[in-house]
């Protein structure tokens, strides 16, 4: 890896990157070409290596290329906001991603199918209803554990990092704020800021994360929307 600086080493924390993502991409190839497509998937950590599930129909290019070429390549990646510096001559963008190359096995048992539907609908919504076999046996589900991964990041300033649950903020107008925790949108998957004023009748309010720790400009002087108090 070019940037060593970025690199990203220790297994909990690419498995926190993993478990992040919402879009898995799958690097496949055939007589025709490569062929990349985004999945829905789940992931976990066994005997030391990340493994994903995913399924599919039992039908079309990606189960055919899965079924007889399971060489896959994995890519995932979180952006976690912009990077101004230098009164707005510079930008970067902060991120986490990870990519890695394993094979694909496809899951034939119906036990190991429905422990794996389980995997992937808990990691969207927190009631998983029971799949029936019929609906089993007509889903295609394979798990593709990687051989190697790599990981990087490049973080945000500090005043603009992803706000952890009980951290205080002040506004850039002066109030502060305490932060409740994380959650996802439920129709677009946006990751959302909960947090409460010290002020007032304090309460609960919600933002968008990257709007959270997004940088404004004021009286001619970009500053973060919301700074951390050490």
């Amino acid at each position: 890896m070019r940037r060593k600086d970025r690199e990203v080493t220790e297994s909990k924390k690419i498995l926190e990157f993993a478990q992040r993502g919402t879009v898995l991409h799958l690097g496949l190839q055939d007589q025709e070409g490569v062929y990349v497509v985004p999945v829905d998937y789940a992931v976990e950590e066994l005997a030391g290596k990340l493994v994903f599930y995913v399924h599919s129909a039992q039908a079309g290019r990606k189960y055919e290329i899965l079924k007889t070429q399971p060489k896959v390549f994995v890519e995932m990646s979180l952006k976690d906001g912009l990077i101004i510096k230098n009164h707005n001559t510079i930008f970067s963008t902060g991120y986490r991603c990870l990519m890695g190359e394993g094979t694909a096995v496809s899951l034939t048992e119906l036990s190991e199918k429905a422990a794996a539907i389980h995997k992937i609908v808990a990691a969207k919504v927190q009631d998983v209803p029971e799949f029936p076999a019929a609906v089993l046996e007509h889903v295609a589900v394979f798990k593709i554990t990687l051989d190697w991964v790599t990981a990087k990041q490049n973080k945000l300033p500090e005043d603009n990092e992803v706000p952890q649950a009980g951290e205080l903020y002040r506004h850039f107008k002066g109030n502060l704020y305490k932060v409740i925790g994380f959650a996802k949108h439920s129709e677009t998957d946006e990751d959302m800021v909960v947090y409460q004023p010290l002020y007032g009748e304090g309460g609960l309010w919600v933002r968008p994360a990257k709007m959270f720790r997004e940088m404004v400009e004021v009286e001619g002087k970009t500053v973060p929307r919301f700074s951390k108090i050490k």
